[in-house]
Parts: C-alpha cells; structure tokens; sequence
C-alpha cells in the first residue's frame, strides 16, 4: 500500500504571522479518485452537546464522592475487591469486546471466549456473539 503524496507542502514560512491561518484544504495526489476528494475543513466548530456536559460531569463528581466515601468508610477488602473486579472487567472490555469481538486481532477457544463475555457483562456490556 502506497501512501499518498503531498503536492503542495506548507511551511511555517508560508503563513503569516500576524494571521496565522491554516491552509483551507491540502490536496493529495493518489489513484483512488475518492482520497483526492477528502479535505479538511479548518473552519469547522463542533456544537456543545449540553445533556452530555451534564452528564459527565454529574458522573465525575459522583466518581471523585464515591472514591471519597471508599477511602473514609469502606474495608480494606471492600476497596481492594472493588478494584479487582473493575481491572478485570476493562481486561474483558479492552481484551475481550474491542480486540477479539471488534477487531478479531486474535482467536480464542471457547472458555475463554466464555470468560472474557462474563467479564463484559461484569463491566455493563451486553454482546450477542454467541
């Protein structure tokens, strides 16, 4: 696979200074006719999604209270119970939904296809792989 090439190359020399401005679009020289096509648009402003501002960051000061109330008021084996099952469920997540299930970047035998849907389901996930 051949990367494309830059036809015109920017510097820093080529823009001003004193209005510093990105380039509107960089062509590229490619055989796929649709890889040309694709530009940047530098003038693009993403829209604030309101109910997920709040959302989150509803979710982080519940997180940052709920690991205040597990350092004050839980055991030590709650704590570190909590912290297992949590490692093992992004172990699932990231091992199990993203690079086996998505990617399929590996292959796995049925227990452990079996174990790494538990620790999905664990973490929250739901999947119909089977």
């Amino acid at each position: 696979m051949t990367v494309p090439k830059i036809i015109k190359t920017f510097k820093t020399s080529d823009i001003n200074s004193e209005n510093a401005e990105l380039p509107e679009k960089q062509e590229f020289h490619s055989k796929n006719k649709s890889a040309n096509k694709i530009g940047t648009d530098y003038n693009f402003k993403r829209q604030t999604i309101w109910k997920l501002v709040l959302f989150y960051g509803t979710l982080h000061v519940l997180g940052w209270y709920g690991l205040y109330r597990a350092c004050v008021y839980c055991h030590t084996v709650t704590v570190l119970y909590s912290i297992i099952v949590g490692v093992a469920s992004q172990i699932g997540i990231n091992m199990g939904a993203h690079r086996l299930y998505a990617h399929r970047s590996f292959k796995a035998k049925l227990p452990l296809r079996i174990a790494l849907v538990i620790l999905d389901t664990i973490a929250g996930m739901v999947i119909e792989f089977f």
